[in-house]
């Protein structure tokens, strides 16, 4: 019956579902892989390759201007008689930039490696993989956009997978292991998105059409800030412990941030499936279902972050090893962020429903401004546990940013409809950071824990059938006004 309801459904419904799995699984993978290479390696390899990967990310926007997310689809929509010409001219433009940013880094290679302290060859290996590997994001992108998903997910999964399986075999036969995992994981993106870049251009019959590179980089350029603000947000930590304190200092902290941002797997998927929702009452101007249905959510992941916060030293154990015993006391304010990363796009969806995109640019540029400069005024002071806490105020300042512009922009427009109950909502995120330092305390008491997990347990299986019942309640609804 399931099977039979399932073959019925709409594309888009199928490939939205298995897209949201793909992702899941996708985090999973690497989440569950971590304990393998916090034991084959040692903290100041893994702090290592911990940093590279966040360096890898901001170099990753500079050669790729992160075309492969709402540009592509725009593109994708308004030449929509030309899909294949425009994913061909978006991956050669890719190629173009990444090859400027390898020459710059071929004349800059020792000044990279006075600024990161990581081998000269990293920031070359790093531009390669960024060349071609966006040309799989951009097959990935056109696929989802024409509710293809069936490739999508193997072949993603089959990446997934691949990636730490070479990366243990590599490791396994050398005493550079850092090195090793870093080239294995740039090796399996040169392959694959070799074969793409063929792929796409062959299909396309034409590498590059010079229109869609200006449509390209006027759409995109303008959004520079925002992206470039966003990666720092969450990568300029480990990028400053390593810079001030050292890579074992950074393979604690990444450790630690691994662990607390796990939820953002399930925030994701929550926000995922909320937009649509949002954006369809937005059009109709009904905020009383919206506010809320939030509020309710809101409640369910403070209560899972609380869960993670409480068993947070015996995961740290289990993820890392008693080397990183110390990164337990980073967990819980991490943890605390996720509330705040949840937030902060229920109250961007109204800025991007108004298009009001400036504002977004703003709040994150404010929001990772303020990160670095805390991050370099205390980290020297508390090494690497105030990275922690210096991320979960930028991620508050971040999300009451986008509250302030929201409200600022339904004032405007002269719209009186609450579609969020704003101080309630920051109201249940000072109850997390209450419960945070109770926990931290806790973290002394095993038997204060136990009791304080069954509490916790019992919470969220209550607000779980709540959010169920509400959810049964608006698809009949829903089914009734169609």
């Amino acid at each position: 019956m399931l099977y039979k309801k399932y073959r019925t459904m709409p594309d888009e419904v199928k490939a939205s579902g298995w897209n949201v799995l793909c992702s899941a699984l996708q985090k999973v993978i690497a989440f569950i892989t971590i304990p393998v290479f916090t034991r084959i390696m040692n903290a100041q390899e893994f702090g290592e390759y911990s940093l590279y990967m966040s360096w890898y990310s901001i170099i990753s926007i500079l050669g790729s201007l992160n075309l492969f997310y709402s540009t592509t689809y725009n593109g994708l929509t308004k030449y929509a008689n030309d899909k294949k010409r425009i994913i061909s001219s978006f991956q050669s433009l890719t190629l173009v930039l990444s090859a400027l940013l390898f020459l710059v880094s071929l004349v800059f290679r020792n000044c990279w490696n006075n600024v990161t302290g990581l081998p000269k060859y990293y920031l070359p290996l790093a531009c390669i993989s960024i060349a071609l590997y966006s040309s799989y994001n951009y097959w990935v992108a056109r696929e989802r956009y024409e509710y293809k998903y069936k490739a999508v997910v193997v072949i993603s999964l089959l990446i997934s997978i691949a990636t730490p399986l070479l990366a243990i075999v590599a490791m396994r036969n050398t005493i550079l292991k850092a090195q090793a995992r870093v080239v294995s994981y740039a090796l399996v993106q040169v392959i694959v998105g070799s074969g793409f870049f063929a792929y796409n251009a062959i299909i396309a019959g034409k590498i590059v059409d010079f229109k869609y590179w200006k449509y390209a980089l006027f759409l995109n350029i303008p959004l520079l800030p925002h992206y470039l603000s966003s990666v720092i947000l969450s990568e300029a930590d480990r990028i400053i412990i390593g810079n001030i304190c050292d890579k074992d200092s950074v393979a604690l902290y990444s450790l630690a941030y691994n662990i607390g941002m796990v939820m953002t797997v399930v925030v994701t998927a929550i926000n995922n499936s909320f937009t649509p929702f949002f954006y369809r009452q937005l059009k109709i101007g009904q905020g009383k279902k919206i506010k809320k249905i939030a509020t309710i959510i809101g409640i369910m992941v403070v209560s899972m972050c609380v869960l993670l916060m409480t068993v947070g030293p015996e995961v740290v154990l289990l993820m890392g090893s008693k080397q990183y015993k110390s990164a337990i006391w980073v967990v819980p304010p991490i943890t605390c962020s996720v509330y705040f990363c949840f937030l902060y796009p229920m109250f961007s969806t109204i800025e991007l429903y108004y298009e009001k995109t400036f504002f977004v640019s703003a709040s994150s540029i404010l929001a990772a401004v303020t990160n670095v400069l805390l991050n370099y005024i205390f980290i020297p002071i508390y090494g690497y546990y105030a990275a922690a806490y210096t991320t979960l105020f930028c991620y508050i300042i971040y999300s009451f940013a986008h509250f302030c512009f929201s409200m600022f922009i339904l004032k405007k427009k002269r719209i009186t409809e609450k579609y969020l109950d704003g101080l309630g909502l920051f109201a249940i995120g000072g109850i997390c950071l209450i419960i945070m330092f109770i926990v931290i305390i806790s973290y002394h008491s095993v038997l204060f824990r136990i009791a304080l997990l069954v509490i916790e347990i019992i919470v969220v299986s209550v607000v779980a059938m709540r959010v169920l019942h509400e959810i049964g309640e608006l698809k009949n609804e829903y089914e009734n006004e169609t």
